[in-house]
């Protein structure tokens, strides 16, 4: 009976539920996911989830972790994530071309660049090097070199419902293509392509 416990975890549904994506319209939400399920060879399955469906997730990803117990004592566990995100609805303002289409703006310039996240979410809503950019073929292909910090200046600021950032671009940048890439904290990322002249 313990070998045939031991495997009924992956004949249920629990290895099988795939990650959940919670658009979130806050720091946190309540997120309701489909009970697990497992069998066995004998009645009398229980299995419990921690957090449980209902709890409040924060922003990012969380590991549900699972356990399901038979009649005889006998358990086995599992794990899916659930994923929640900000209600990130593109890039708007001067920069109105999201991906994949491509902004043409003069190299050294600055590009205010403004986004929504369904209300302010606070200013510490980047993931660590965030935002950057890197060198990609023309027009706007694969990447060339690595990524570099994007220089903002004034810093990122919420105003009016949207958030507002000033990205320097640089002189020397003239004739060629750049992704600009924004990784939040929930760990989406988001890009705008830029081809860039004198």
């Amino acid at each position: 009976m313990l070998d045939g416990f031991k495997k009924f975890i992956m004949r249920g549904n629990v290895i099988d539920l795939a990650v959940a994506v919670v658009i979130g319209a806050a720091f946190t939400q309540v997120v309701n996911y489909p009970a697990p399920t497992a069998t066995d060879n004998c009645p009398g399955v229980t299995v419990t989830t921690s957090p449980v469906s209902g709890s409040v997730f924060n922003v990012g990803t969380t590991t549900v972790n699972v356990t399901a117990t038979d009649s005889g004592g006998h358990t086995s566990t599992a794990t899916f994530t659930v994923t929640v995100l900000y209600p990130f609805a593109g890039f708007t303002g001067r920069v109105i071309v999201n991906q994949p289409g491509i902004n043409y703006m003069t190299a050294g310039h600055t590009s205010p660049i403004r986004f929504s996240l369904g209300g302010n979410r606070g200013l510490n809503i980047f993931a660590s090097g965030s935002p950057s950019s890197r060198q990609v073929a023309c027009p706007a292909g694969s990447p060339i070199g690595g990524s570099a910090p994007a220089t903002l200046s004034p810093g990122l600021f919420y105003q009016a419902g949207q958030y507002t950032m000033y990205w320097q671009t640089s002189a020397a940048w003239a004739g060629t293509c750049r992704q600009f890439d924004m990784t939040l904290k929930d760990g989406s990322t988001r890009s705008l392509n830029f081809w860039f002249y004198q």
